[in-house]
């Protein structure tokens, strides 16, 4: 079995998932799914944990390979909850999740940590200052209160240089931006990473990074699909 983690509107995440299955059991796993069916997540034990995909039960360590496109649970996302306990629950589910793609033992694309259901920093500070001390070139912002809440979709002026890794391969862009982006997701520890950049007197600075993959570009999603033939070809 293959995961896909997602949102309840996520479609992109669905057609994923459905192309998974020509050749490999696979299913989204949303917060609605959690709530609506019988989960039993154990620790230490965490391969005896269980969760219930559309009736039928999954063991963990049947799972081979997780694709988690939701980078945080917002209380909307919780519409079957009545408004008052939207936010409570959110945090609730929000931990749930933490724990267990990070306990999986498989591979987990990307794996959370306490700061972010998609990797180690959820700033787009977070990930220049990270740059920064690996002496990759970091362009000169300033940053607002809208730009903390904004953090992942921020867009670079002009005609940025974009860069997708994937399992430490590059699936887009190529140059020293391609060294800088590959360099950055090790030293991260994700599976996935898209880095934008600019150009500046240097050559090209880093300016924003992403840990969400965009399952609209292309390339991503066929670099998804490639890993998940890997995962199912592990059993």
């Amino acid at each position: 079995m293959i995961l896909v983690v997602c949102s309840v509107v996520d479609d992109a995440a669905v057609k994923l998932a459905e192309e998974i299955r020509s050749f490999a059991a696979a299913s989204v796993l949303t917060c609605r799914d959690l709530a609506m069916s019988k989960c039993a997540l154990r620790c230490p034990d965490v391969v005896a944990s269980e969760i219930n995909l559309h009736g039928h039960r999954v063991m963990a360590n049947e799972i081979r390979g997780a694709v988690n496109l939701l980078p945080a649970v917002f209380p909307d996302e919780l519409y079957f909850y009545p408004d008052s306990e939207r936010e409570y629950q959110a945090a609730e589910f929000h931990a749930l999740l933490t724990f267990f793609l990070a306990a999986l033992p498989c591979p987990v694309v990307n794996r959370p940590t306490a700061t972010s259901l998609v990797g180690p920093y959820s700033s787009r500070s977070a990930w220049l200052h990270v740059a920064s001390n690996l002496t990759i070139p970091v362009a000169e912002v300033r940053l607002s209160s809208e730009d903390w809440a904004n953090s992942q979709v921020m867009q670079a002026p002009g005609s940025p240089i974009e860069v997708v890794c994937l399992h430490g391969a590059v699936l887009s862009g190529s140059g020293p931006p391609a060294e800088y982006a590959c360099r950055l997701a090790a030293a991260a520890g994700v599976e996935y990473l898209r880095a934008s950049f600019v150009r500046n007197d240097v050559g090209a600075a880093l300016f924003s990074v992403s840990t969400v993959p965009n399952l609209r570009d292309a390339a991503t999603r066929d670099g998804l699909i490639r890993l998940c033939h890997r995962w199912a070809g592990a059993q």
